[in-house]
C-alpha cells in the first residue's frame, strides 16, 4: 500500500510536467511550428502512458475516482487528426479536450495525495 501512496505521489509531481509539455505543444502547433510541437508527441505520449499505468496500480487508493476512459477517447481522436495532418484540430483537442481531462485527474490525485 505504501509502494502505491508514493506512486501516485509520483504521478501528482509529474502531472505538472505533462501539462506544461501539452501546452507547449499547443504553443508550437498554434504558431505554425508543427516540427517543434511533433518533437513534444512521444515523450507526451510516454507520459500519458506512464501516468495510465500509474493509477492502474493505484486504483484501491484513489478508489477509482479517477477514470481512463474520456482521456482515451480523445487520444483516439488526437491519433485521427495526426493520420490527416490536421495540427489546428490535434492543438484545438490537446487544449480544449485532453488538458482539462488530466487537470481533473490531477485535481482527484491532489485530493488523494495531501503533501
Amino acid at each position: 500500500m505504501n509502494e502505491q501512496f508514493e506512486a501516485l505521489k509520483s504521478v501528482k509531481e509529474y502531472m505538472v510536467n505533462l501539462i506544461n509539455g501539452i501546452e507547449r505543444a499547443v504553443e508550437y502547433f498554434q504558431a505554425g511550428e508543427e516540427r517543434k510541437a511533433c518533437e513534444l508527441i512521444s515523450p507526451i505520449t510516454e507520459g500519458i502512458q506512464w501516468m495510465s499505468e500509474a493509477l492502474m496500480l493505484t486504483k484501491n487508493i484513489h478508489h477509482q475516482d479517477i477514470t481512463l476512459q474520456d482521456m482515451n477517447e480523445k487520444l483516439k481522436e488526437i491519433v485521427e487528426a495526426f493520420e490527416n495532418e490536421d495540427f489546428i484540430l490535434i492543438a484545438d483537442l490537446f487544449e480544449y479536450e485532453l488538458k482539462p481531462i488530466l487537470e481533473d485527474i490531477q485535481k482527484n490525485i491532489n485530493k488523494v495525495v495531501v503533501s
